[in-house]
């Protein structure tokens, strides 16, 4: 196993489609908000808003967009000044 973070804007879609993620990386568990403090375990699955400098220097990263194609799921388009 491996520890795998998802990059993507607020409101995309990540966290709505956490569930399909974890299968897709075979991930034990779900970090939401990932902001590079909490510790990351083999077989995790973080979602965050941005790359941070933290301690998972041997994280694999993927944009959530380009994942999003990968396995066939529809990221959300964020409108500002309109409900996501």
């Amino acid at each position: 196993m491996s520890i795998t973070i998802i990059i993507g804007p607020m409101a995309c879609g990540k966290t709505h489609h956490k569930e399909a993620l974890k299968k897709h990386f075979k991930a034990k568990r779900i970090v939401d908000d990932f902001d590079g403090r909490q510790v990351l375990k083999d077989g995790d699955l973080a979602l965050a808003h941005s790359v941070y400098d933290h301690q998972n220097s041997v994280a694999t990263i993927y944009n959530f967009e380009d994942v999003a194609k990968l396995i066939g799921i529809k990221p959300f388009k964020f409108k500002p000044g309109r409900p996501g």
